[in-house]
């Protein structure tokens, strides 16, 4: 199972980068739950239920007038965890400001969806949080 995980984060991000909220969602579990880089650092909003996630991808364009994630990184932790190292690449909307950071996601499945995504600053602290070692 978990290298069909791996192959349902990989397809998540394709889907995000082509705007297609639909396959998003069919991707995630009623009651997923999104710690938002922001949310992780600020203690911000965590976008709940796939709801939540169309809030998320909603608000997106009112930020950013561009943006994508590459993975760089996509494995499984464990069975029922996939860790992705991805760049995120963004113009800000307005002020046409080039925005470019490394996050490290963690995703929990459960019966093929996720059901929690939780975003960090860097690959060691995605470990850590999910209590492992780089």
């Amino acid at each position: 199972m978990s290298e069909e995980n791996v192959e349902l984060v990989r397809a998540a991000y394709d889907a995000l980068n082509a705007r297609d909220a639909e396959a998003v969602l069919a991707g995630v579990d009623h009651d997923v739950e999104f710690v938002s880089i922001t949310a992780a650092l600020e203690g911000g909003v965590v976008f709940r239920g796939r709801s939540g996630i169309q809030e998320y991808l909603d608000g997106l364009p009112d930020i950013w007038s561009a943006w994508g994630w590459t993975i760089t990184e996509a494995r499984a932790i464990d069975d029922d965890r996939v860790l992705a190292v991805v760049d995120f690449r963004a113009v800000g909307k307005g002020s046409n400001v080039p925005v470019a950071a490394k996050l490290a996601v963690i995703y929990v499945f459960r019966r093929g969806l996720v059901t929690r995504i939780e975003a960090h600053q860097s690959r060691a602290a995605a470990l850590k949080a999910a209590g492992l070692s780089g």
